[in-house]
């Protein structure tokens, strides 16, 4: 059933972009399946340094106003779906 869910929010993602990506990030649920992915993975800390820098970048596009937890949470959920697919 888990996996299903990670299946699901990844075929959304391809098919809707980042309006999904906005969706997944926003909602309790589709964040929290993605994140437990993320613990799976090698952690953003050991990216090159300039995969991080772009991946901040990004993360301040999409949340002007966010603050640095919820820009983290947004580059987590960036790079587990990049990886996953």
């Amino acid at each position: 059933m888990y996996q299903a869910l990670v299946s699901y929010y990844l075929k959304e993602f391809q098919e809707r972009g980042e309006n999904a990506l906005q969706s997944i990030c926003n909602c309790v649920v589709p964040s929290h399946v993605i994140l437990v992915e993320y613990k799976k993975l090698t952690p953003i800390e050991k990216l090159p340094e300039k995969e991080k820098k772009d991946l901040w970048e990004y993360s301040k596009e999409m949340y002007p106003k966010g603050d640095k937890e919820t820009r983290l949470r947004f580059i987590k959920i960036v790079y587990t779906i990049g990886t996953l697919l």
